[in-house]
């Protein structure tokens, strides 16, 4: 499995910038769909910057496109299909 190793990662969904996140895995292999796992920080609540969890059921069906400082055009353009509120500890 490739790593994106980029200190300079961001995130929007349908074209909102998310300023905090914890984690982005994508899992992708041969003659499969791909999906990726966004791993919000909770505890960032009060900063203005990062949306409120009770936005993602509004992020269904919107774009989801990742961005490296490497890269000049989006590196991830994809479609949110499902979310889940899974606490990870």
């Amino acid at each position: 499995m490739g790593e994106l190793i980029d200190k300079k990662t961001s995130v929007s969904i349908d074209g909102r910038r998310l300023f905090a996140f914890k984690s982005f895995e994508l899992k992708q292999s041969l003659n499969t769909h791909h999906s990726f796992e966004l791993v919000i920080d909770i505890e960032t609540g009060a900063n203005r910057y990062v949306h409120d969890l009770k936005d993602r059921a509004a992020w269904l069906g919107k774009p989801l496109t990742l961005y490296t400082s490497s890269a000049r055009k989006p590196t991830l353009l994809n479609v949110i299909i499902s979310s889940s509120d899974t606490d990870i500890v």
